[in-house]
């Protein structure tokens, strides 16, 4: 029977964009008012994941359990500064960590640019 730690691919966008102010509003012709920023940010898509497999210990001791990991999606969709939020036990965090940073992302954008932004997986 193979174990396998829960790694979904649900993607939680920060509300600000790395490096980015989402405070400002973008610019609207005459009276109009235009959306926040945040409005025109499409959140990075998850194009290549890997697995986090249960250790060996893990197995062992029938243990299994979900990781939720932050991170950076660069602008290039490479994922930066991985790190954990919510941990299990250090075996299954350090695997979670390692299947992270082989993902690969198409990035967020801002108004059709690519940006970095922040995110969570779990």
């Amino acid at each position: 029977m193979k174990m396998i730690l829960t790694i979904a691919a649900c993607l939680i966008v920060s509300a600000a964009t790395y490096g980015q102010d989402a405070s400002k509003p973008a610019e609207a012709p005459g009276n109009m008012q235009a959306p926040p920023s945040l409005y025109a940010i499409k959140k990075p898509e998850v194009i290549h994941s890997v697995e986090a497999l249960s250790s060996d210990a893990a197995k062992r001791d029938h243990l299994s359990g979900t990781v939720l990991v932050g991170l950076i999606v660069d602008a290039q969709g490479n994922p930066q500064n991985v790190h954990i939020l919510k941990s299990v036990r250090q075996d299954l965090d350090d695997s979670a960590i390692n299947a992270v940073k082989q993902y690969k992302f198409k990035p967020a954008t801002k108004h059709g640019t690519p940006i970095a932004v922040q995110l969570s997986l779990y």
